[in-house]
């Protein structure tokens, strides 16, 4: 793939409905959580899953690494993808997540 996506926000496990029953609409640079994996929304999408790949509108995101858990008042120095950070100072959970050209810490 040649084109790098942006990560906007963690949303959570994919959900093809919202609770009103209707195709779940995912704008692009959500991630999602499925079956273990995370996937990033490359475009706005509907109705497919992330196993429809670049087709349906995902692209899986690397979930090889293990994830670590820091409870700290200060961002961790050297992070992995996975690993998720819980801010003491502000009481926020973060999770570092990492696309083709950007790494961030993404607020849950």
């Amino acid at each position: 793939m040649s084109k790098s996506y942006d990560i906007k926000r963690f949303v959570g496990d994919f959900r093809a409905r919202n609770e009103f029953g209707k195709v779940k609409v995912y704008i692009g640079g959500d991630v999602v959580l499925y079956k273990g994996i995370k996937y990033l929304a490359i475009r706005n999408t509907s109705g497919y899953s992330p196993l429809h790949g670049e087709r349906g509108g995902w692209e899986p995101l690397d979930s090889t690494v293990s994830m670590n858990f820091i409870n700290s008042d200060t961002e961790p120095e050297t992070p992995t993808e996975g690993d998720h950070w819980f801010d003491s100072s502000t009481g926020n959970l973060f999770i570092y997540l990492k696309d083709k050209d950007t790494e961030q810490w993404v607020q849950l």
